[in-house]
């Protein structure tokens, strides 16, 4: 038997001394035996003194310690806030939880209330403003002035925008109230226009009391007026007036001229005002008494209110803008009206168009501490004349007071208005501006552009590649391509002639890599490649047969064809403005140039067509129409077909590893992996980029590189590498 002395630490609690008992057997395997003395085990327990089972005579912490929960402060109730909770409404509490339906508003008037004459009858049309709260329209109508719903017949109530009165008396003005009905069955103040039907059938004979055969009935002078010899026959002798009599014989005074002709009075056509524009019902009241300095003092308590906007004053003579967007409220302190007033009416007329006139009523509110009354929103931006007229409801006369209205729209830019913006800016910008930058980025992406011809020329293709979708133009085999004789690059677009006996008999155009065909009968024939900034036929490489990426080099000369005879013949083309030399030498400043171009291009023409877009829509909003609906969806397919063309279109670069610089118009070969066959070849454009496709397969390519002299060094191999979808997708570092 082996006795060990061990030292037992206990969470750093204490420590003390025990005996481990072992017996070592035969086989040098040792068994070890713990006896602990029950005066030390009885210790064990929770020692924190601030957890619920703490034990003071444990002698170590066996990890058993409880704790009482942490209180957590309580948070009083929250009250609900009873109130109005649309933001619409008059009264409406941005404090309030809890709606308790006491939402109060103001309810708009219709909109261009007018009354045409239909036959026997008067026409009365309307608009309904945007209204939440909206029932019906009610459409009431009196000899006199109208103030409410129970002031005269009611002729219509319902959600319509027009009605027909046929109860309508020749010669007997008749004003028509009307009204928005509220869900609550609240009234607004009402929109007001008049009718007087002037026509009545005539009746024919001497209207002239001063004539021995003057018919008292009738209502047409026929020329049939008979005097006495000598009679002094009394009226107008002038013979420019509208009243002329021609059997006069004493000038009384009575003549009448139209507006603006010598002598004339007012001639005032009946229930209107002088010259064209719609019947305004106000100004049919006799005028009454000049209003005293108190009573012309009233027109500096008018306010326009509109919801967000500040409180506007309206002065007599003065001029208020507001927003056309938005309904507005006119109103005026009931205590500081006159006692006898009884009715305010006011009429609103573009001074640029007299016919957009309309009328309405001033009512007491509810808490009948003002007049007030509701527009809603303007469609047409621009002046409005403002008559406010007092009306004394005994006798039914009116003070007349005026001003001017300005209604500008919230969009309003450089003081042009919501509607006119929409007009004269959104329109064209959207149907011409955005449109034709996207047409642009598109072509920008699918061709070359070096000049507006060149515009012509890619929208000449895309009209024939739409024409052969619908099998309506036979697409040609290639013939060859049309290429930059020093850069190597096809050149797209160019425009191919080919001439029999000197006359054009054909034309084509080179598509996105440059080749282009033709069909033809059996005959002898001549090529010409044009593109502006290049020459034909190439200098440069003239007496060739091929280079480092064509062969059956083209310089002009005749050649014969067999009917349906596909032949190949590359064009090179020599670049006018561009010196392979000179480009290498300061090749830095042209990249620099080069992007930097290319960066504001891709600005302008993406803030123009974002700018067109965004005005599409605003067109039709304010304009909705199957053409105007088709404008945003153009817009649309636009921007498809670019992320498309862009998706399947990768294009890669070709860069010098150590200074990040392109490898310009570097000729690009992909090769069969397994058979190490050529089976296409591209050339990079100026900052290195090119974009490849071919069947899905593996292979590997080569990049040979253009030397200062002109000359073409390999300068590359690249791994073996799978194409599962036939599109080199990485860049290349060298």
């Amino acid at each position: 038997m082996l006795v060990f002395p061990v030292v037992i630490l206990a969470a750093g609690q204490f420590a003390t001394t025990t005996q481990f008992s072992s017996t070592l057997s035969d086989a040098v395997q040792v068994g070890i035996s713990v006896t602990c003395p029950s005066d030390i085990c009885a210790f064990q327990g929770c020692t924190a003194p601030a957890a619920t089972n703490y034990n003071a005579e444990a002698g170590y912490d066996d990890g058993s310690c409880t704790y009482s929960p942490t209180p957590q402060p309580t948070t009083p109730p929250t009250l609900p806030v009873l109130g109005c909770t649309d933001p619409t409404a008059t009264n409406y509490n941005a404090n309030a939880t809890v709606d308790n339906g006491s939402c109060q508003y103001n309810i708009p008037n219709v909109g261009n209330f007018t009354v045409t004459k239909n036959g026997t009858s008067a026409h009365l049309t309307w608009t309904i403003p945007t209204f939440a709260q909206f029932s019906s329209v009610v459409i009431v109508k009196s000899e006199r002035i109208p103030t409410g719903p129970t002031d005269g017949e009611v002729i219509y109530n319902g959600g319509g925008r027009s009605v027909n009165d046929n109860a309508i008396t020749a010669g007997v003005t008749y004003y028509y109230l009307a009204l928005i009905k509220s869900q609550g069955g609240a009234y607004s103040s009402g929109a007001l226009t008049s009718y007087k039907d002037e026509e009545t059938s005539p009746v024919n004979g001497c209207t002239d009391s001063q004539a021995i055969n003057y018919n008292p009935v009738a209502t047409h002078n026929d020329g049939s007026c008979v005097y006495l010899p000598g009679q002094k026959v009394n009226g107008c002798t002038d013979s420019g007036a509208t009243n002329y009599n021609p059997a006069a014989t004493h000038n009384n005074g009575s003549c009448a001229y139209l507006p603006g002709e010598g002598g004339g009075g007012d001639q005032r056509p009946p229930g209107g005002i002088i010259g064209s524009g719609p019947v305004l019902p106000f100004e049919r009241l006799p005028v009454a008494n000049l209003a005293t300095s108190s009573e012309l003092k009233i027109m500096k308590l008018f306010v326009f209110k509109q919801v967000g906007e500040k409180t506007k004053p309206f002065f007599d003579g003065g001029r208020v803008s507001i927003r056309g967007n938005k309904p507005f409220t006119i109103s005026v302190d009931y205590y500081k009206m006159p006692e006898v007033l009884k009715t305010i009416g006011v009429t609103l007329s573009n001074i640029n168009d007299p016919n957009q006139s309309f009328s309405f009523l001033m009512k007491l509110n509810a808490d009948k501490t003002a007049y007030e009354a509701t527009v809603g929103a303007m469609s047409e931006d621009g002046v409005y004349a403002v008559s406010i007229y007092l009306i004394n409801y005994q006798d039914q006369t009116i003070k007349k007071f005026n001003g001017q209205l300005a209604i500008v729209g919230s969009l309003g830019i450089f003081g042009v208005g919501t509607e006119k913006f929409v007009k004269q800016v959104a329109g064209p910008v959207a149907v011409t501006g955005g449109v034709t930058a996207g047409i642009f980025q598109l072509l920008f992406a699918s061709g070359n552009i070096a000049s507006f011809s060149d515009i012509y020329l890619l929208l000449l293709r895309q009209i024939g590649v739409l024409l052969g979708l619908l099998g309506l133009k036979k697409k040609n085999k290639p013939w060859g391509t049309v290429y930059d004789s020093v850069t190597k690059r096809p050149i797209d677009p160019a425009y191919v002639t080919i001439l029999a006996n000197q006359e054009a008999i054909a034309t084509a155009i080179t598509d996105i890599d440059g080749r282009y065909g033709f069909s033809l009968l059996d005959g002898n024939y001549t090529l010409k490649a044009d593109k502006t900034h290049y020459r034909f036929p190439s200098s440069q490489l003239n007496g060739r047969i091929n280079d480092e990426m064509y062969d059956n080099l083209y310089f002009g000369d005749l050649f014969h064809v067999l009917a349906g005879e596909v032949i190949n013949k590359n064009i090179p083309l020599d670049p006018v403005s561009f010196d392979w030399n000179e480009f290498v030498k300061g090749k830095g400043d042209y990249f620099k140039l080069f992007t930097s171009r290319e960066i504001l291009r891709s600005k302008i023409i993406h803030y123009i067509y974002m700018a067109g877009f965004i005005m599409s829509i605003f067109y039709l909003i304010f304009y909705p129409s199957i053409l105007n609906i088709l404008v945003p969806i153009l817009y649309l397919a636009i921007n498809f077909f670019g992320r498309y063309w862009t998706g399947k279109h990768k294009v890669v670069s070709i860069k010098n590893a150590v200074t990040n610089e392109p490898i310009s118009f570097a000729i690009v070969r992909i090769f069969y992996a397994d058979l190490d066959q050529e089976i296409k070849r591209v050339v990079a454009d100026m900052v290195g980029r090119f974009y490849l496709l071919v069947r899905p397969g593996t292979y590997y390519l080569t990049i040979d590189h253009k030397q200062p002299d002109g000359t073409y060094a390999r300068i590359y191999k690249s791994p073996v590498t799978e194409l599962k979808k036939g599109v080199w997708k990485e860049n290349i570092l060298i």
